[in-house]
């Protein structure tokens, strides 16, 4: 993910004061990273296709985003907006998690190619 500027309405804290940063519990706006960089992105290990949970598992939150790849069954975080594509870092998924979360990425309209 990306910072960029605030949707109306909400603020963004780049830079505010103290006292602004008060007023409000919204510190900063998370933006999805830009599909052109996404559809760019493979695994480091099979260099397959990555799926993109933007908004985590849950499509709740930006900040629980993370790149899955079903092909290596690894799950890649994405940390501090930028995606750890890490090996050593990603986390190790069974069968049944990868299947489960390529079924979860269909149900949000996520594009699954290549996916089981």
């Amino acid at each position: 993910m990306i910072r960029g500027e605030a949707p109306a309405g909400l603020v963004s804290f780049s830079g505010a004061s103290a006292d602004a940063r008060a007023r409000t519990a919204c510190y900063d706006v998370l933006v999805a990273l830009p599909a052109h960089l996404v559809e760019t992105l493979v695994c480091p290990r099979c260099k397959g296709p990555l799926l993109y949970f933007r908004r985590g598992e849950a499509d709740e939150r930006e900040a629980d985003a993370f790149l899955l790849c079903p092909g290596s069954a690894l799950r890649f975080a994405i940390e501090d907006d930028v995606a750890n594509l890490i090996l050593d870092e990603a986390t190790a998924l069974t069968a049944p998690e990868v299947t489960r979360l390529v079924a979860r990425g269909r149900q949000l309209g996520l594009a699954v190619g290549g996916a089981p």
